[in-house]
C-alpha cells in the first residue's frame, strides 16, 4: 500500500489528510473530515492511488456524481423507493451509493473489475446498506432476463463499449426493463 493519505481517528469522524499529489480532483483539498470508516478510507487509497481524491469526491461531493443523479430523477420525476435498479458497471460503488442515498432500496450491481466491485461491496455494507444491494459477478448480458428492473443505470459506462457491444448492450436492456 503507498502512502496517499494519513487517517486520524476522533469519535464519530475521521481526519483525513492527503500526503501525496492527486489527479484529477473535483476540489482541490489536503484535510477534510468524514465519517466513513477508517478502512475504507485506506481501501480507497489503495485501490485509486494517485486518484484517491477524485475517487472520494466521486462519492461524497454533491456537485458530483449526485448532482447528476438529483438532476436526472428530479428531471423525470422518478423515486428511488420500491423500484428493482441495475446500476450496470457500477465501478467502485459510487454511483450506487448516490442511488442509495437518493432511496433505492434494491439494486443489482454489476461490474467486471474484480477490485471495484469488492471494493464497492465492502464499501456499500459498511455504511448500512446490506439489505438494499446484491452482487452479479461476471458479464451478466448472456443472461439478462426480459422485464426484469425498474431502472437500469449506467454511470460512464457507454464510451467504454466497442460499437458492436453497443448495439447488443442496448438492446439488452430495453428488453430488461419493465
Amino acid at each position: 500500500m503507498q502512502n496517499i493519505i494519513k487517517v486520524t481517528e476522533s469519535g464519530d469522524t475521521n481526519l483525513v489528510e492527503i500526503i501525496s499529489p492527486q489527479k484529477g480532483s473535483y476540489i482541490d483539498q489536503h484535510r477534510f473530515e468524514t465519517d466513513w470508516p477508517s478502512n475504507c478510507l485506506l481501501a480507497l487509497a489503495d485501490l485509486k492511488g494517485e486518484w484517491f481524491l477524485d475517487s472520494y469526491q466521486r462519492f461524497e461531493h454533491p456537485n458530483y456524481v449526485q448532482k447528476q443523479i438529483d438532476f436526472i430523477l428530479d428531471y423525470y420525476g422518478v423515486s428511488l423507493k420500491n423500484k428493482i435498479i441495475l446500476d450496470f458497471g457500477c465501478g467502485f460503488g459510487a454511483s450506487t451509493y448516490c442511488l442509495l442515498k437518493r432511496g433505492a432500496d434494491n439494486i443489482t450491481i454489476s461490474e467486471l473489475d474484480d477490485d471495484n466491485l469488492n471494493f464497492c461491496s465492502s464499501f456499500l455494507e459498511q455504511r448500512g446498506f446490506s439489505n438494499s444491494f446484491h452482487v452479479q459477478k461476471g458479464d451478466m448480458i448472456p443472461t439478462m432476463e426480459n422485464n426484469s428492473f425498474d431502472i437500469i443505470w449506467l454511470q460512464a459506462v457507454v464510451e467504454h463499449l466497442l460499437p458492436d457491444e453497443r448495439y447488443e448492450y442496448l438492446r439488452t436492456f430495453w428488453r430488461a426493463l419493465k
